[in-house]
């Protein structure tokens, strides 16, 4: 009888020891899954932020082929001067327009804005005064139908920019405009 005491404060020893070691073990599976994980994942962030900001070097510069396949190194800021020769702008003017606020009180805005464009024959059509009345009654129209919270934010300019632009270019077909640039929005 003493020794079947003996056998079950040995099997129950053995069983707190197994569970310590489950817990010993869950415990070392949480570290690794609480911290290891985060410190993994933040140097693979860290590795591919490093590649992005210094492995540019194709971006920064690219080879241009000449006539006969020799090589020309052109570097980012050469093919940033190209594109502003390639691209004229015009200025449309300054348009004033009444708004209703949010409250229901008359607001004033004012909207000065250049179209930019390629071709040449773009910049003859635009500079038409007919052309430019057309354009003009067009934009009103959108203009007039907006309300301060469209234009808030960088996705207010966004989709201002993208409208004037599209009723440029269904005025002028089959010709069309690059871009539409915002030099001056002030509500008052």
């Amino acid at each position: 009888m003493a020794e079947d005491a003996e056998d079950d404060i040995d099997a129950e020893d053995g069983e707190e020891g197994a569970e310590e070691g489950g817990e010993k073990k869950g415990g070392l599976k949480k570290l690794l899954l609480f911290v290891g994980l985060p410190v993994v994942i933040l140097l693979l962030g860290g590795v591919a932020g490093g590649l992005l900001l210094f492995g540019g070097g194709d971006e920064a510069e690219h080879v241009a082929e000449g006539e006969h396949g020799e090589g020309e190194t052109i570097s980012a800021a050469d093919r940033l001067v190209e594109d502003l020769e390639r691209y004229h702008a015009l200025e449309m003017g300054e348009f004033q327009i009444d708004i209703e606020g949010d409250d229901g009180r008359p607001l004033m805005m004012e909207l000065k804005f250049s179209i930019t464009y390629e071709d040449e024959d773009v910049g003859r059509v635009l500079q038409n005064e007919a052309m430019q009345a057309r354009l003009r009654t067009s934009y009103l129209e959108f203009l007039r139908t907006l309300r301060p919270d469209d234009l808030y934010g960088s996705m207010g300019t966004f989709r201002l920019r993208a409208e004037l632009l599209r009723r440029t270019n269904l005025e002028i077909q089959p010709l069309s405009a690059h871009e539409v640039l915002i030099d001056d929005l002030i509500i008052i």
